[in-house]
C-alpha cells in the first residue's frame, strides 16, 4: 500500500510539473498494482493524450468515468482528451455529463460554452455563459454568507 501512495505521489508531482511521460510511467506502475485507481487512471489518461497516445489515453480516461460516473472530474478530464484531439461531439458529452455531476462545475461550464462557440452555435454558448455567470454569481454570493467574520 505504501509503493502505490509513493508511486501515486510522485505520478501527480511529475504531472504538476510538466513531465506527462514521468507521470505517465508512474501513474501506470500505480495502475499495475491497483488498476481501479482512480486518480492514476486520469493522470494515465490525460498524459498519454498529452505525449502522443490519444487512443490508450481515452481509454484510460473512459475506465476513469466507468468507474466513477457519478464524479464531475472524470468526464471534464475525458472532454478535455477529445478536445486536445478535437473530437467535438463527444467532448460536449462529457462536458454535459460533467455539468450533469456538478451543477456548479463552472470550468466545465466555460469550456462547453467555448466549444459551442467554435461549433458556430453562439445562441447555445450564449445560454451556456449566462449559465456560467449565474453560477458564478450565486457560488460567489454563497462564499460572502459562509465567510467567518473577523
Amino acid at each position: 500500500m505504501a509503493d502505490i501512495i509513493v508511486l501515486y505521489q510522485k505520478a501527480v508531482a511529475a504531472f504538476e510539473a510538466g513531465q506527462p511521460d514521468e507521470a505517465n510511467v508512474l501513474a501506470n506502475q500505480v495502475l499495475a498494482l491497483a488498476p481501479d485507481h482512480l486518480e492514476a487512471l486520469m493522470i494515465s489518461g490525460t498524459a498519454s493524450v498529452q505525449v502522443g497516445e490519444p487512443e490508450f489515453g481515452l481509454s484510460q480516461l473512459r475506465k476513469a468515468v466507468d468507474l466513477a460516473p457519478e464524479h464531475a472530474e472524470t468526464h471534464y478530464n475525458l472532454a478535455k482528451g477529445y478536445i486536445a484531439l478535437e473530437i467535438w461531439d463527444q467532448a460536449e458529452r462529457a462536458l454535459i455529463a460533467a455539468i450533469a455531476a456538478n451543477r456548479e462545475f463552472l470550468s466545465a461550464q466555460f469550456d462547453l460554452a467555448i466549444l459551442l462557440e467554435k461549433q458556430g452555435r453562439p445562441r447555445e454558448a450564449e445560454l451556456r455563459y449566462r449559465s456560467e455567470a449565474h453560477t458564478s454569481e450565486l457560488q460567489s454570493r454563497r462564499n460572502l454568507v459562509c465567510r467567518p467574520l473577523l
